[in-house]
């Protein structure tokens, strides 16, 4: 109750942009993302926690007789994915296969791991990217919880290469 409405909100001003990153740069996470198409909803979250708290949002609107899906981040980054033409929701496993299908330029591997395999080089441990990527879904409420499996499966992995 004591955070200002328009801190809740999916959009704020530019004067409240700036004045959350004169705070601290995390706060600033997920405030420069494009505007929601109408009818547009965020299916999944994805947090890295960069110095900005870098936001990628992956959204869905119905046209017609079909779903559209449009991943975007802050930065106007070409995410690669093969859209599918669907006339239903994902299911829990086609969600996760549609997320670890996207591409980017430049990451490798699985869309869920491929922002720490970039930053594998400049952390001490796998341990300390343990939670530098964090997936979730107000949708799918599931979700994290298998990408939370993910995560731990991939630090002891990397345990053993590092």
């Amino acid at each position: 109750d004591a955070v200002p409405e328009e801190l809740q909100s999916d959009e704020v001003s530019d004067t409240t942009r700036a004045a959350l990153g004169r705070i601290h740069p995390s706060f600033m996470g997920g405030e420069y993302l494009p505007s929601y198409f109408r009818d547009e909803t965020e299916m999944v979250r994805i947090r890295l926690q960069s110095t900005t708290s870098d936001v990628i949002s992956i959204r869905a609107r119905r046209e017609e007789e079909v779903i559209r899906y449009r991943v975007v981040d802050e930065y106007a980054t070409r995410f690669m994915y093969d859209p599918p033409e669907q006339t239903r929701p994902f299911s829990l496993g086609e969600l996760i296969v549609f997320l670890d299908g996207i591409r980017v330029l430049g990451l490798y591997g699985p869309f869920s791991l491929a922002y720490n395999e970039l930053n594998r080089e400049f952390y001490d441990s796998p341990d300390s990217l343990r939670h530098f990527t964090s997936i979730s879904s107000n949708l799918y409420p599931q979700l994290s919880d298998h990408f939370e499996r993910v995560f731990e499966d991939w630090v002891r992995a990397e345990r053993r290469g590092f």
